[in-house]
């Protein structure tokens, strides 16, 4: 079973996988922009997933100037 198979739920078209010669979990995010990140473990990778949707949000959320 995929470690990082419940991170695909998070963000529609997610596409997560295990590089055999990075030995890296990637993930690609459909954009736009589109966006690929490389993490060392799948826990790294959902970090680096909630980090990245938190700055979307506040930037969406954030007052008019």
């Amino acid at each position: 079973m995929n470690p990082a198979a419940g991170l695909t739920h998070w963000i529609p078209g997610l596409q997560v996988w295990y590089g055999i010669y990075t030995r890296s979990w990637w993930a690609f995010i459909p954009g736009p922009p589109d966006r690929l990140l490389e993490a060392p473990t799948p826990d790294h990778l959902a970090q680096k997933l909630t980090a990245l949707s938190l700055r979307a949000t506040e930037r969406h959320l954030a007052p008019l100037r």
